[in-house]
C-alpha cells in the first residue's frame, strides 16, 4: 500500500498498477519452484513418474527413469 501510494506520488504509474505486483509474484513463484527442485534432485527426493514410467525431463536433470 504504502510503495503503491510512493510510486503514484513520483508519477510511476506502472510501478503503482497491480500488473507489476503480479509481475513480481509470478518471478517469485519461478524462483521458488526452481530452487526447490534444484534441492529435491540434489537430495534424491522422487518425483512422480509419467503413465510410460519416465521422469518429465528426467534427461536434462540426471535422472534417466
Amino acid at each position: 500500500m504504502l510503495t503503491t501510494l510512493v510510486a503514484s506520488e513520483l508519477h510511476a504509474h506502472v510501478a503503482a498498477s497491480s500488473a507489476a505486483i503480479l509481475l513480481m509474484l509470478g518471478v517469485n513463484r519461478l524462483g521458488q519452484a526452481a530452487v526447490i527442485t534444484r534441492r529435491a534432485l540434489s537430495s534424491g527426493v522422487p518425483f512422480a513418474p509419467e503413465k510410460d514410467g519416465k521422469v518429465f525431463m528426467g534427461n536434462r536433470f540426471g535422472r534417466q527413469n
